[in-house]
C-alpha cells in the first residue's frame, strides 16, 4: 500500500494529467525515489492513470518533498494534491521561496 498519493488539478485534461504523472514519476525515480508507480483511480476509464502511488523508505520523506517541490517549481502552473493517512496538502505555483514551507508541510503529514 502506498504511503502517499499525488493527484493533479481537476482543471486540466486527463491526457495532460497522465503526462504530468509520467514526468513526475520519471523525475522522482531519477532522483532516488524507488517505489513510484502510476495508478488508475477508476478502473472503468481508458486512460493510463494520473495518480502516483509512492511508498517511502525510512528517511525518504524529506528528499521526496524536496524532489516534488523542485519539480513543481519547474512546472509553476501545475497544481497537485498530496494525500496521506495524516491529511493532504495542495501545491500550486511553487517558487524557490516556497520550497522550505512545502517541505515542512510534507514532513507534518
Amino acid at each position: 500500500m502506498a504511503d502517499l498519493l499525488v493527484n493533479f488539478g481537476e482543471d486540466i485534461s486527463s491526457s495532460e494529467a497522465n503526462q504530468l504523472a509520467a514526468e513526475l514519476q520519471e523525475y522522482l525515480k531519477d532522483n532516488g525515489t524507488e517505489q513510484v508507480e502510476i495508478v488508475k483511480e477508476k478502473d472503468n476509464t481508458m486512460d493510463f492513470g494520473a495518480t502516483l502511488a509512492i511508498v517511502l523508505s525510512s528517511g525518504a520523506a524529506i528528499a521526496l518533498a524536496k524532489g516534488i517541490a523542485d519539480w513543481l517549481r519547474k512546472k509553476n502552473a501545475v497544481k497537485i494534491t498530496i494525500k496521506t493517512k495524516g491529511g493532504e496538502i495542495i501545491g500550486e505555483n511553487i517558487t524557490s521561496n516556497d520550497i522550505s514551507k512545502f517541505t515542512e508541510a510534507m514532513k507534518s503529514l
